[in-house]
């Protein structure tokens, strides 16, 4: 199950901080996935669940004002979940009329050129490049 959170929201925000507190900590994530992980209010957050509720899993989304939504972060303990992950942001993109959706990763992350991504070149520093993938054509 994967559940959606939008940061700042005060009724959810408890819950939200709980699942993911342990991973928002974790040195050892954080050099895992090159930085530390940040919020603003207005971030999506997907976190999956397994069947007792424990997270195994989260994607944070930022959609600028042009409508394209960033992928900041992508954490899962299994391939499956992550892949469970990257398909939910993108209903949750398309539902929000983005036309692409992108993230800053590794050039040698095989997931997300098996779920269609293209990889572009990035700005970060390293081995990072954009992973982008189009979900509706400019009018």
């Amino acid at each position: 199950m994967i559940r959606e959170y939008r940061h700042g929201n005060a009724e959810t925000d408890p819950e939200l901080y709980a699942l993911i507190g342990p991973w928002v900590v974790s040195r050892t994530l954080h050099e895992k996935l090159g930085m530390p992980i940040t919020s603003e209010p207005g971030d999506i957050w997907l976190v999956s669940v397994d069947k007792n509720g424990n997270p195994i899993g989260f994607v944070q989304m930022h959609q600028f004002k042009n409508g394209n939504v960033h992928l900041r972060y992508l954490h899962g303990q299994t391939k499956p979940t992550r892949r469970a992950l990257i398909k939910k942001s993108e209903e949750v993109a398309k539902a929000a009329d983005a036309p692409m959706i992108y993230t800053n990763d590794r050039a040698d992350k095989d997931i997300w050129a098996a779920q269609g991504y293209a990889q572009r070149p990035g700005q970060r520093r390293g081995d990072f490049v954009k992973w982008e993938k189009t979900l509706k054509e400019k009018e």
